[in-house]
């Protein structure tokens, strides 16, 4: 007997395919030729040229992920270009490559070096603060003598970032001020305010220093400013009576300031609360 599936030879008597397994009495001839004429799916494994697939179903998906993401990166592109633009340098200003950073001088103040400023502030004792000798960048006070007392006014970069203005850290600011004041304190405020487009903080200060034979009552100003990766502090003190005005001159050079690397944190750019 001739197996009618494979073409297998064996004894008449069989009632199933020894090769196949097909059982003769249920094996159907159409059925058998139809699946053989049906194209086979190709091999995972075989090579040439794959049918195309339809991209009527998730193809769409994909699309709508990919320019999602495009308007997403062209909004903040936007965002960046506009919001963390700063204002222009002033004319003449003094201008820090190293640290990024520019500041109107007030006509007939000379600059004091980094060295200087380190040597004047071991001789009065460190730094206020939490700051450190080698956050020292530069100085500036009138062209006078020096033993004669005047206006005095120092920058430092410090690494790191600041807070975002809030209730709590505001508090924390006024703390960590006084206790670094001492003594000496009388009188401070704060105001959260805007240099360059920039959320910075203004705090004013009023002291009296005693010595052995002196005592003396000096005002002070502190801008506290963003920069890329670190902040900036913008120190000022200056004897109340025999410069009345230097206030004012303090707090224009701390509004002229210019961060020429921009911080790239959004809580910088907001509203002022």
């Amino acid at each position: 007997m001739v197996c009618p599936k494979c073409g297998n030879k064996q004894p008449d008597r069989t009632h199933e395919c020894q090769k196949c397994g097909i059982i003769f009495a249920k094996f159907d001839p159409s059925r058998s030729m139809s699946q053989a004429r049906r194209p086979q799916p190709a091999s995972s494994s075989s090579f040439g040229p794959r049918p195309s697939v339809s991209s009527g179903g998730g193809g769409g998906g994909i699309f709508s992920f990919k320019l999602i993401f495009i308007l997403v990166i062209a909004a903040f592109a936007m965002w960046s270009y506009n919001a963390t633009r700063g204002l222009p340098i002033p004319p003449g200003a003094y201008q820090n490559d190293e640290h990024s950073f520019a500041v109107s001088v007030p006509e007939g103040w000379m600059t004091i070096s980094a060295g200087d400023l380190r040597v004047m502030m071991v001789n009065q004792g460190g730094m206020p603060g939490g700051l450190t000798l080698k956050d020292l960048v530069i100085g500036f006070r009138p062209d006078l003598p020096p033993e004669q007392p005047a206006p005095f006014v120092y920058i430092a970069a410090m690494k790191g970032s600041l807070p975002e203005w809030t209730p709590s850290a505001l508090e924390k600011a006024a703390n960590d001020f006084e206790k670094g004041a001492g003594p000496w304190l009388k009188e401070h405020s704060q105001e959260v305010v805007k240099v360059d487009n920039l959320t910075a903080l203004k705090i004013f200060s009023k002291l009296k220093i005693k010595g052995p034979n002196m005592a003396i009552t000096v005002e002070g100003l502190q801008g506290v400013i963003p920069g890329w990766n670190k902040a900036y502090f913008i120190t000022a003190v200056w004897p109340m009576r025999r410069f009345p005005n230097a206030g004012t001159t303090v707090d224009e050079m701390i509004d002229s300031f210019r961060v020429l690397k921009r911080p790239y944190l959004p809580r910088y750019y907001g509203e002022l609360p």
